[in-house]
């Protein structure tokens, strides 16, 4: 009830929810189904997404820890970057003859060299460098398949899918209203099959988050990743822009092991899902003196462990 802890009261059901082991996505469509009527006056769609998301971002215990099988086992990790392979199968090497270059299946650019299905891209400048209005344009070239937005020639126009964690909607629509205005890009230009190609997300209403810290084991679990990759496979999303790096994952930051492991659960959703990732970063703080023309183009200038652009 409004004005009686009301929004507690939420956040708290929302918790308890997610103690007995029920997703994100579910426990948002039993709460906006079976509860949320009861309210008084009941949230708005969104605002009980909100309150949802902040339940699982949050929350103290993992997702089961109420959970009866709890007392048992402790759950897997949602998403795994390992493939346990059994003893029993034997590796042995495998040799080959050189191929038939017609039977070679090239790779699947799909702007310039800048991304490549099934693999990560890494893009890296400094704060207020633009990075999300160039991502932006980027977007837009590989939606509307103009090559002439990014000087990058366009090898298949495709979704993209933009999760900004930084920035709030309206950010998102202003940038977007003066880059299709500035270059003459209509709604019917970004139609792909007769629906928008292009999908902005902000992290204001549902943060995505790669990876999060399991408050009993200390280890890194991602809550978000196979969600996520199920909705790029069912909208058929060419391109998936995180933006920015930071913002999605509870890892230290300087670790290579734990920045390596977020980094491959974005490979293995760029593979599994068959899209193209890019992947927003910040660069280092510069040495003194140091000149910015040395540092362009440099993959040592990325912030943190090295372990990121070692996965790109």
């Amino acid at each position: 009830v409004e004005g009686s802890a009301g929004d507690t009261t939420t956040y708290v059901v929302a918790n308890v929810v997610k103690d007995v082991g029920v997703s994100e996505l579910k426990c948002f469509e039993l709460m906006a189904e079976a509860w949320n009527p009861s309210c008084s006056p009941p949230w708005s769609l969104d605002e009980l997404r909100v309150k949802v998301a902040n339940a699982y971002l949050y929350g103290t215990d993992a997702i089961g820890a109420g959970a009866p099988e709890a007392e048992f086992t402790v759950a897997p990790p949602t998403l795994s970057p390992v493939i346990q392979t059994p003893e029993h199968v034997e590796i042995t090497p495998n040799f080959v003859t050189i191929p038939d270059a017609a039977d070679v299946e090239p790779r699947q650019w799909v702007l310039g060299t800048m991304c490549l299905k099934g693999a990560v891209s890494v893009l890296v400048a400094p704060p207020g460098g633009s990075k999300s209005t160039l991502c932006l344009l980027a977007a837009l070239a590989v939606v509307t398949g103009r090559k002439d937005l990014m000087g990058m020639h366009v090898h298949s126009r495709e979704k993209v899918w933009i999760y900004n964690n930084e920035d709030d909607v309206n950010e998102s629509r202003l940038r977007l209203a003066a880059a299709t205005q500035h270059h003459g890009i209509s709604p019917t230009d970004m139609l792909i099959n007769g629906k928008s190609g292009l999908a902005i997300n902000s992290g204001d209403v549902t943060p995505l988050v790669l990876a999060k810290r399991d408050p009993r084991s200390g280890q890194l679990v991602t809550q978000h990743a196979r969600r996520l990759t199920q909705q790029i496979i069912e909208h058929g999303i060419g391109v998936l822009i995180i933006d920015p790096f930071a913002e999605t994952h509870h890892a230290d930051e300087n670790s290579n092991q734990e920045i390596g492991q977020v980094a491959r659960w974005c490979r293995a959703i760029a593979k599994r899902a068959g899209c193209a990732v890019i992947i927003v970063h910040h660069t280092n703080k510069p040495a003194q003196f140091a000149v910015d023309e040395a540092r362009a183009g440099s993959m040592h200038t990325s912030r943190g462990a090295s372990a990121l652009v070692g996965v790109a």
